[in-house]
C-alpha cells in the first residue's frame, strides 16, 4: 500500500474516529445499534448478524400472520359452532314447552296466548307464563246438568206447566200466546217516542 502524506493532527483525528468506531463495533451493549446505522447509511452494506437476523424476523412475522389467521378462523368458527348450539337449545326449549302445553289440553289458540304473555313479560318458561295466562283468561265453568234421575218426557207435561199443555194441545194457540208475550215485554222495554 503506498504511503500517504497526513498531517499530524489529521492522522490524530482518524485515529481517535477509529478507536471510536472499534469501540461501538466491540462493546455487546451498542454493536447491535451500530451495525443498524450502517445498514441505514449504506442498504446494500453486507452486514449478516443484522441480514440474518432480518430473515429470521420476516420467517416469525410471517409465521405470526399465519397464525393470527388461524386463530382468527378457529374463533370464528368456534363462535359459530356456540351460536348453532345456543339457538338448537332455544329451539328445543320452545318445542319442549309446546309439548308440555299440548299435553295439558292447550289448543294452538292457548299456546299463542301463552308465548304472547312469555314474550311481553318476559317470561322463560311455558310452565309459569301458562299459570298466569290461566289467572288472566279462567276457563269457563263446565255446565253439569241438575238432575239426572228425572226422566223427561216432552209428550207427558207437568201438571203446573200450563205453556207446555197448550203447546200440545193448541200449537197455533201456544205461538200466539208467545207473540203477545213477546210484544208486551218489548213496548215495556222500548222509550216512548212523540
Amino acid at each position: 500500500m503506498a504511503l500517504v502524506e497526513v498531517e499530524d493532527s489529521e492522522l490524530q483525528t482518524l485515529r481517535t474516529a477509529r478507536a471510536l468506531v472499534e469501540k461501538f463495533h466491540g462493546d455487546p451493549r451498542t454493536r447491535e445499534q451500530y451495525l443498524k446505522l450502517i445498514k441505514i447509511l449504506n442498504p446494500q452494506a453486507i452486514v449478516p448478524e443484522i441480514d440474518a437476523k432480518n430473515e429470521v424476523l420476516d420467517e416469525i412475522k410471517k409465521r405470526d400472520e399465519v397464525i393470527a389467521d388461524l386463530k382468527k378462523a378457529i374463533d370464528a368458527d368456534k363462535a359459530e359452532r356456540d351460536e348453532t348450539a345456543r339457538k338448537a337449545k332455544v329451539e328445543g326449549s320452545i318445542s319442549d314447552g309446546r309439548k308440555w302445553c299440548r299435553d295439558q289440553g292447550y289448543t294452538q289458540d292457548g299456546i299463542t296466548g301463552i308465548e304472547k304473555i312469555m314474550e311481553e313479560r318476559g317470561i322463560a318458561d311455558y310452565e309459569a307464563a301458562a299459570a298466569l295466562f290461566e289467572r288472566i283468561n279462567p276457563r269457563d265453568e263446565p255446565i253439569v246438568p241438575s238432575d239426572f234421575s228425572k226422566s223427561w218426557d216432552f209428550m207427558k207435561p207437568a201438571e203446573a206447566d200450563e205453556d207446555h199443555k197448550l203447546l200440545l194441545k193448541d200449537p197455533k194457540g201456544f205461538q200466539q200466546k208467545m207473540v203477545r208475550q213477546w210484544m208486551t215485554e218489548q213496548r215495556q222495554q222500548s222509550p216512548r217516542r212523540r
